[in-house]
């Protein structure tokens, strides 16, 4: 067991926010492969955040330096990316945030929501 200020999770492996914590059946796939905690993909209240995803940008670098052409990745290479984020409305994220933490729940996984605030007055609403 793992106790990270006051969460208790079954191990320190963590899946964060990501392409691959987006969706429900991503969320759910997380959980299954035993990850300790899983963070859904970062969103917000703006249309303009969820369009940032379309921009997303990836780069996998060698341990020379050297940026990888894309498909050709090795074990041991750093990803240097910027995403965005989910692209769908905050009220259809946080249902399938929802559904994913009670799925989470029943197997002793947390999954967490990661909200970046476009704006300040929506903190409240959220």
């Amino acid at each position: 067991m793992v106790d990270v200020g006051g969460l208790v999770t079954a191990n320190p492996v963590w899946v964060g926010s990501s392409e691959l914590t987006m969706t429900l059946d991503g969320l759910v796939a997380c959980v299954d492969v035993g990850a300790g905690a899983v963070v859904a993909k970062s969103v917000n209240e703006s249309a303009a955040g969820r369009r940032q995803l379309d921009i997303a940008d990836y780069a996998f670098v060698g341990a020379d330096g050297q940026v990888r052409p894309t498909g050709t990745a090795r074990r041991g290479d750093g990803l240097l990316n910027r995403s965005g984020l989910a692209q769908m409305r905050l009220d259809d994220w946080l249902a399938v945030l929802a559904e994913g933490a009670g799925y989470g729940a029943a197997r002793d996984c947390p999954v967490l929501g990661s909200i970046t605030l476009g704006d300040p007055a929506a903190a409240a609403r959220i």
